[in-house]
């Protein structure tokens, strides 16, 4: 579990694009940051379904590594279906969601948590994250170091199918404001204080 830190000082509120347009920053002062693995004896346990889907029969990992917070990652060289994108007579919605096929199992679980009202803002999975992951009998993984500042997430974690340390970054924003947005005479509403149980969830970007 990781924290902001206290009394840190905002450089600015809002960045800067290209085009003088404002990508305003998500500033949550009660926000944390949760690290969960899948340990191997829970994995042994997951199974898929037998109708050809890429959901198992575990209800707790399918919301892990699907629905709105997030899926798992994608293994080098494959792509993810575009939203819509279904064969004919098929469900739009469960196809959306799918997993390419011969995806890892995700096993790593990084959550950004509001502390106040216990919300789930966003959720990422990786796979190969544990040595287990490619080792029967290995170790589990001990610590994925992850640092807050400002609307940045920033975190590492060792890949046991490249053999080299993954970097994740995440980026929260609230919205953006064009070159245009913001003149003399007009200005778009804010609210000028934050709160856990009214303002809507971040925008996040991934890398």
């Amino acid at each position: 579990v990781a924290y902001p830190r206290r009394g840190e000082v905002i450089q600015s509120p809002s960045t800067v694009l290209g085009d003088d347009a404002l990508l305003l920053k998500y500033l949550n002062p009660h926000l944390m940051v949760v690290v969960t693995e899948a340990t191997p004896s829970f994995l042994a346990g997951v199974a898929p379904v037998s109708d050809g889907s890429d959901e198992t029969g575990n209800g707790f990992y399918n919301a892990l590594v699907g629905g709105e917070y997030g899926g798992a990652s994608l293994a080098p060289g494959q792509k993810r279906k575009p939203l819509g994108a279904t064969k004919p007579g098929a469900d739009a919605s469960s196809s959306a969601n799918a997993s390419p096929p011969g995806a890892a199992t995700p096993s790593l679980f990084v959550s950004l948590v509001d502390s106040v009202s216990g919300q789930i803002l966003h959720r990422v999975s990786h796979a190969h994250a544990l040595a287990s992951d490619l080792t029967e009998g290995a170790e589990s993984m001990t610590r994925v170091p992850v640092v807050i500042s400002e609307n940045w997430v920033v975190y590492t974690f060792f890949n046991q199918r490249t053999r080299r340390t993954d970097v994740g970054v995440l980026t929260l924003h609230e919205g953006m404001i064009d070159k245009n947005g913001i003149t003399a005479f007009s200005a778009p509403e804010q609210e000028l204080s934050f709160s856990s149980l009214e303002s809507a969830k971040p925008i996040v970007l991934s890398k």
